[in-house]
């Protein structure tokens, strides 16, 4: 794995991000997790997103169009979670 937070993929932030987690959180909530930013490392690869560093205030906002536009999207907003 890299050593510049900048340089990892959505794919491994998250990764990191719910190895973390594993050791505060129950399984059932690092599974949530682990559900709904899937669906957002998906995303970011569909769109050529390669690095953390690529995503701006617009991919957020983009990210949450996409998912507001599809069939069983959650009523809560990413930006939600990112203020």
């Amino acid at each position: 794995m890299t050593e510049d937070p900048g340089e990892l993929s959505p794919r491994e932030a998250t990764h990191r991000f719910l190895t973390r987690r594993a050791t505060e959180d129950t399984e059932s909530s690092i599974n949530t997790y682990y559900y709904r930013l899937k669906l957002w490392f998906a995303w970011c690869e569909e769109q050529g997103i390669e690095h953390v560093s690529d995503l701006t205030g617009w991919s957020f906002e983009q990210y949450e169009v996409h998912r507001a536009s599809q069939k069983n999207a959650p009523r809560r907003s990413i930006t939600t979670w990112t203020r």
